[in-house]
């Protein structure tokens, strides 16, 4: 979805918000797809989580670099940061620190256990 014209104006809960609602079930869906992919077994699928990524980003990009069959290994990872409002600090569960109590058991509560399992967010 597009976000509205001033959503930039909106306070960073009323983004949050927005997010929750508009974006979060896209979001669900699309890892529901992939999961459906994965287990049909037509397709190569590896899922990969941010936690990974933060905790070792050598690791993980070289098995994604296996995983493909590229013969490419990283030693140590290389950062590029951007100047804008979307721009994060890379701070594993920072959802936690952000969300309100409520927006946090909204969000939850949209993410299917399954799927919580899966990727070990419980």
């Amino acid at each position: 979805t597009v976000p509205p014209r001033n959503f930039e104006e909106f306070s960073e809960s009323e983004k949050i918000d927005y997010w929750i609602e508009r974006e979060l079930p896209h979001l669900v869906h699309f890892i529901e797809s992939w999961i459906d992919v994965e287990s049909s077994g037509k397709l190569k699928v590896h899922f990969s989580r941010f936690d990974d990524f933060v905790k070792d980003p050598c690791n993980l990009i070289n098995r994604l670099f296996s995983l493909y069959g590229a013969p490419l290994k990283l030693a140590e990872p290389v950062y590029a940061k951007e100047e804008t409002a979307t721009f994060r600090a890379g701070e594993l569960f920072e959802w936690k620190r952000v969300f309100s109590d409520t927006q946090s058991r909204r969000a939850t509560n949209m993410v299917p256990k399954g799927i919580v399992n899966k990727f070990d967010w419980g």
